[in-house]
């Protein structure tokens, strides 16, 4: 058998190859990093979460397409002579009016619009005050103008607004709120149907 060095030459072969390949197999890593990094620095993890958010929103846009909510301008609205203030801010912010009707709400549609919390003690005041005077129902039409009206109005408990927001510029409390929205896109298409069911809205 053929020698290197005192060593057997398919020994060394066996002993060596791996050796070689792991270096071999190491450095084009290195090497493809180096030349990366002088070409277009190597960030770090977390800053690379811009981009991802800034694609997400552009493929969001880029879906988008328009929807339509129910909005309940209460009586305290109503009586409160807010009506114009309200629909100005929805018009100003791009949204469009598909319906519009004044009603006087009975105990039996307000059981139906509010069967989540009918058997809560709180209701029958509920029931007492939106039954009080008028209310104006509107059908709104906007891209993400479920979470863009809700965003407008800020949240329920009107004492929780932020000044800047209808809520906490003109409402009360949580009952005495100016206006109730829907709060998601099969809550709009129930609301719209019950409030509009003999049609009216604007295609």
């Amino acid at each position: 058998m053929a020698t290197a060095q005192g060593v057997p030459i398919t020994l060394a072969l066996v002993v060596a190859a791996p050796l070689c390949w792991g270096v071999i197999a190491a450095k084009p890593p290195r090497i493809a990093l180096l030349q990366l990094s002088e070409m277009r620095p190597v960030a770090p993890h977390h800053e690379t979460f811009p981009l991802q958010s800034a694609y997400s929103r552009v493929k969001q846009k880029g879906s988008n397409m328009p929807e339509t909510t129910l909005i309940l301008l209460k009586p305290d609205c109503v009586s409160k002579k807010l009506v114009g203030e309200v629909i100005g801010r929805l018009e100003k912010a791009g949204y469009s009016i598909r319906g519009a009707k004044a009603l006087q709400l009975e105990p039996e549609i307000l059981r139906e619009h509010y069967a989540h919390i009918a058997d809560k003690p709180f209701f029958p005041d509920v029931e007492k005050f939106m039954s009080s005077g008028p209310v104006l129902a509107l059908a709104i039409r906007g891209e993400n103008v479920i979470s863009g009206v809700r965003d407008l109005l800020g949240p329920t408990d009107s004492t929780k607004a932020a000044k800047g927001t209808i809520r906490g510029d003109f409402g009360v409390d949580m009952m005495v709120n100016v206006v109730h929205a829907s709060d998601s896109l099969e809550s709009a298409q129930a609301e719209l149907k019950r409030f509009f069911s003999d049609g009216g809205l604007l295609d």
